[in-house]
């Protein structure tokens, strides 16, 4: 991600969930039955964590990501909210994580892969 699309994500962040309503909760519903029991989840691009929270209670872990430290400031006001205890964040590029291979079980990519430059570079990683 360039620092320009950070900051776009980082301005709309307050109010980035208000635009994800029409269509989200089938959204939520189809990739929540695709987590395994117990499974360990990375969410990359994680916007305000919907997807994330979504799925908590499916995964033993699931890691929060995104490149936007404001948007990652309204996923953990939710995630605190409703007192989910498996959701950790983290800030990170989608295309250079910091996690070992074969950490996760799972890895959420959603509505992410069509912005950016390098999507098979995202993908590889």
């Amino acid at each position: 991600m360039t620092k320009g699309n950070r900051n776009f994500w980082d301005f709309v962040a307050p109010i980035y969930d208000f635009a994800q309503k029409s269509g989200f909760a089938e959204l939520l519903e189809i990739i929540k039955k695709q987590i395994p029991e117990n499974a360990t989840v990375l969410e990359c691009a994680a916007g305000t964590g919907e997807i994330s929270i979504a799925v908590a209670d499916r995964a033993a872990k699931v890691v929060c990501t995104d490149t936007s430290a404001k948007m990652l400031v309204v996923a953990r006001k939710k995630i605190a909210k409703r007192s989910i205890k498996n959701i950790e964040i983290s800030l990170c590029d989608i295309y250079q994580t910091g996690f070992a291979d074969n950490t996760f079980d799972i890895v959420i990519a959603s509505q992410v892969l069509h912005l950016l430059a390098e999507p098979q570079k995202a993908a590889a990683e």
